[in-house]
């Protein structure tokens, strides 16, 4: 796999780990696959935004950045205080100072990931979850 697939599987792969560890387990509406959203459930959307690569030094290595933001979705009109226990957990779950590992690559979560407020899109309200990243590759 390339340095770019590597980095962005390892942060999904830790989303999958979240997922999987809710009960039950919270589906995920993946980038360009067909999803229908499950009724009443609270459900995830991830999207990668990777920033421009940065060279650090004269054949030093390269800086990968950006960041993952994960909507919390869940249905217009039932109220916040619960979708907040479970961005709370995605927080801590992309804690400040996390490794992930994929094949050649390092990523680490430089910040406590930030929570935004919720913004109604027709029939969803979604919370988005920021999380930075950074990885340096030789």
């Amino acid at each position: 796999m390339s340095i770019e697939g590597d980095l962005e599987r390892a942060l999904l792969d830790k989303l999958i780990e979240f997922s999987t560890a809710q009960n039950p387990t919270m589906p995920v509406a993946w980038e360009n696959e067909d999803f229908t959203p499950p009724g009443d459930q609270i459900y995830l959307e991830p999207k990668h935004f990777p920033a421009e690569n940065g060279n650090l030094a004269w054949k030093s290595g390269t800086e990968h950045s950006g960041f993952l933001s994960v909507g919390v979705c869940f249905t217009a009109g039932t109220g916040t205080p619960p979708i907040r226990d479970v961005v709370g957990a995605l927080v801590e779950h992309f804690a400040k100072g996390t490794r992930l590992y994929k094949g050649s690559v390092l990523v680490k979560i430089e910040q406590k990931p930030s929570a935004g407020s919720a913004v109604q899109d027709g029939q969803k309200n979604i919370i988005p979850v920021t999380i930075r990243y950074r990885c340096f590759v030789s």
